[in-house]
């Protein structure tokens, strides 16, 4: 009976010691997890973006931006922010990875900023230095109101689309050439066309009521006038004090 005991007690701690080596064995997996966790977030370097925009640059088109990301760690890109900005975007639309552009808007230059990013619960730093791109966008027919065969001093021209609301104003030099070309079968500055007349009915020298082919900017020369451009051909140059047309803008 006694010899019998003994046999069951040892058994006893024998199954204890047993339990005990899995339970340490337990921790010690635990602990080597918990190790290979830590040790896993450890600092690199930061991700990087060179950015760039895609689409087509005219109104009413959908420009589409690429982050241009690069890692030296090799760390998996994750949750990069995009912000357009610039003329006619809103808040609405500024931080998407498209960007539709307004149909009608002036001429005016559209920015991407790119801030590259990788998953924060892993990676160190998981947050690069923002990069910007931009790109030019022509202005849009739809943003001009359409000019009558009146010919106009630059003050009374500026005064008459002042007049109008809504913010209406003399267009820029750059807003006339560039509503020569994406309104008229143009390539560059400099090509003849009625066009503007033709399928547009803007009045020009002899065409559609017109008295001038030149139209008023509001950009000043440094002469004491503001540059005008030709609506036949897209060129510019000076002129004070004489009397042309004039297209108000309402961008």
């Amino acid at each position: 009976m006694l010899k019998q005991l003994k046999i069951s007690i040892s058994s006893l701690q024998m199954a204890i010691l047993a339990c005990l080596a899995i339970s340490y064995a337990a921790q010690a997996t635990a602990v080597n997890v918990a190790t290979s966790i830590e040790t896993s977030r450890v600092a690199g370097r930061a991700p990087e973006a060179a950015p760039s925009i895609r689409g087509t640059a005219e109104p009413g088109k959908t420009l589409i931006g690429a982050s241009g990301f690069s890692d030296a760690d090799d760390d998996i890109e994750s949750g990069t922010t995009y912000t357009w900005s610039g003329g006619g975007v809103t808040d609405a639309n500024a931080s998407e990875q498209t960007l539709v552009l307004p149909v009608a808007a002036g001429a005016n230059t559209i920015t991407l900023t790119v801030t590259p990013k990788t998953d924060a619960t892993s990676t160190d730093p998981a947050v690069g230095e923002e990069q910007t791109v931009e790109i030019d966008i022509p202005a849009s027919l739809g943003a001009f109101l359409k000019p009558n065969t009146t010919l106009w001093t630059w003050d009374d021209a500026n005064t008459y689309c002042a007049g109008l609301g809504g913010g209406a104003r003399l267009p820029t030099i750059a807003e006339l050439k560039s509503v020569y070309l994406s309104a008229t079968s143009a390539v560059k500055q400099g090509e003849y066309n009625e066009e503007m007349c033709d399928e547009h009915g803007w009045p020009l020298s002899g065409w559609c009521g017109g008295g001038s082919d030149n139209y008023w900017s509001n950009s000043p020369n440094g002469a004491g006038g503001y540059y005008v451009v030709v609506m036949n051909d897209g060129g510019y140059t000076n002129i004070v004090g004489n009397y042309i047309h004039a297209a108000c803008v309402r961008p």
